[in-house]
């Protein structure tokens, strides 16, 4: 119902506009930026946790023993149950209060988190990471209405930036906590802790400090609560502004009731659909390239051979950068437009993904040339989403508002967060001895057999305390250059003669550090280029 006309003959506006003038009319205040800091430490928590996938896939995957197809999918599914997530919140999103669609997302989100550290297997990480995004897809779109209700139109691209730069903390911290934790066996369950034990703080804060939609309360019927909602606000705000009461409702409040919702399918109807669609791809073309950096770059990097440190190191840097980039955006938005700030963010990529992709031919300047297209890289288009999201959620007349939002953005992860990712994730790892072609130094291929000289003997094989990290590895063919091979083996204190070997292999030097507690280190050093051939 667009209008209704009173007795007198004059027309005048549904209650639901009148109630959201009347929150747009009251001055930003000291109780807007409690609101806002709640929504923005909801949004640190929420993308720590729901953006850990990247860094499992580099900590988890040797102490759970995950097999290549495990990896695939762990890489997509918490974004994956996001989508569907997403879709469910979105069709009961008016039909509930927008602060307990919150409240169920962060519980859920924060709650399986906290399981991450109890799971023993590849399979179980996958499980709990399904049930992570089911509850993110509650989670991740709800700020959005909520802030576009309750602050002053003029200040939602503040609400905006702020928390997209606080999602965007949290994915710098990640990578930091990452590097710290590496050199941990279980340094994966310490890195989920900290978002898991946030159960505690956030929801509870959550609950007490967010106010309820007033006009959610009104569509309920609840005229007296909506008024008392409104009047809270203005009463922490300052009272600036005249108190609201029932009575400058009036006759509007039972038609406001009375009012049905439009369908899910209005999303589509003739006049909505274009901007629908144009909502969603604005949202797909800016966050692919955050999906890309934050599920796959760590992982690609430890493929191609960089150390685990560095990978969360360059991601770090990407996130960083984009801190200042989100809060750019937010400034420009309002002086060229949502749109051009989009083409701004997405074009000006262009040079920092240019350098990320040619770093390696950089030679000895490879490390600034990546370092440099990240930082590039991260305050452009990961920058995007302060002006792409808001976008979206303009696209949307209020009564759609919240159901078209979550809409928008789970349809879009189908793409940016689901399909590409798992089309891409084959082709961050490449094969190691394909370097060698290029490489004046190859790295040495990760498993070979040693000859039956170089070996321990079967006894001290056979005996799990005096050598109980032995594996025999596989043959491999041998390389063309001199190389270092190295052993590494706990608790032995082994020493042995080695001879020459069928092959011709002969070892110039042999050198040992050990303990009572420490490692042998077993250095055999080749002595002359050898043609590919098996060593027995």
């Amino acid at each position: 119902m667009a209008e209704e006309t009173i007795p007198s003959g004059r027309m005048m506006q549904p209650a639901s506009r009148l109630l959201g003038q009347k929150l747009d009319s009251i001055p930003f205040s000291p109780y807007h930026v409690i609101i806002i800091a709640v929504l923005g430490l909801v949004g640190f928590v929420d993308g720590y946790d729901l953006v850990m996938t990247g860094s499992l896939l580099v900590l988890a995957k040797a102490p759970l023993h995950m097999v290549p197809g495990q990896v695939r999918f762990l890489a997509i599914a918490s974004t994956l149950m996001v989508c569907v997530g997403g879709f469910v919140a979105s069709a009961v999103s008016d039909h509930f209060s927008r602060k307990t669609i919150m409240l169920i997302g962060v519980v859920s989100v924060m709650f399986c988190t906290l399981l991450i550290p109890l799971v023993q297997s590849g399979d179980q990480l996958i499980i709990v990471r399904l049930l992570t995004g089911f509850g993110g897809g509650f989670a991740v779109s709800s700020p959005f209405p909520i802030a576009a209700e309750l602050m002053p139109a003029q200040h939602r691209r503040t609400f905006s930036a702020v928390l997209e730069m606080s999602l965007a903390a949290a994915f710098t911290v990640l990578p930091i906590i990452g590097a710290l934790v590496a050199d941990n066996p279980n340094s994966f369950r310490l890195m989920a802790l900290p978002g898991g034990l946030a159960i505690f703080v956030v929801p509870p804060l959550l609950y007490f400090v967010l106010p309820e939609s007033p006009r959610w309360h009104l569509r309920r019927g609840r005229a007296e609560a909506a008024v008392d909602l409104v009047n809270h606000i203005i009463r922490r705000a300052g009272n600036r502004v005249p108190p609201l009461s029932v009575s400058d409702l009036g006759e509007l409040a039972p038609a406001a009731a009375r009012e049905p919702l439009p369908p899910y399918w209005a999303l589509f109807r003739r006049g909505q659909l274009l901007w629908t669609a144009i909502g969603i791809s604005s949202y797909v073309f800016q966050s692919i390239a955050f999906f890309l950096t934050s599920t796959l770059l760590p992982k690609a990097l430890v493929d191609q051979g960089a150390a685990v440190a560095m990978s969360f190191g360059v991601a770090s840097l990407v996130f960083g950068a984009s801190i200042p980039g989100k809060a750019f955006t937010g400034y420009l938005m309002e002086i060229i437009g949502r749109r051009w700030t989009i083409c701004y963010a997405l074009l000006g990529s262009l040079p920092g993904l240019c350098l990320m992709l040619l770093a390696h031919r950089a030679g000895g300047f490879a490390g600034p040339v990546m370092i440099a297209g990240s930082l590039l890289t991260g305050f452009t288009a990961l920058s995007a989403g302060t002006a792409a999201r808001i976008y979206l959620s303009e696209q949307f007349p209020t009564a759609l508002r919240g159901r078209g939002h979550m809409f928008g953005e789970s349809f879009g992860r189908m793409f940016s967060g689901v399909l590409a990712p798992f089309l891409m994730t084959p082709f961050t790892a490449r094969r190691r001895f394909s370097l060698a072609r290029s490489s004046p130094s190859p790295p040495l291929a990760p498993s070979f057999r040693l000859s039956s000289a170089a070996r321990p003997s079967a006894s001290l094989r056979s005996s799990p305390k005096a050598f109980p990290n032995w594996r025999e590895p596989h043959n491999i063919a041998k390389p063309r250059r001199c190389a270092a091979i190295s052993l590494v083996a706990s608790d032995v204190d082994f020493l042995s003669r080695i001879q020459e070997s069928p092959t011709g292999m002969r070892a110039k030097t042999m050198s040992f550090t050990s303990g009572s507690n420490g490692t042998a280190t077993l250095a055999i050093l080749l002595s002359r280029s050898m043609e590919n051939e098996r060593v027995s």
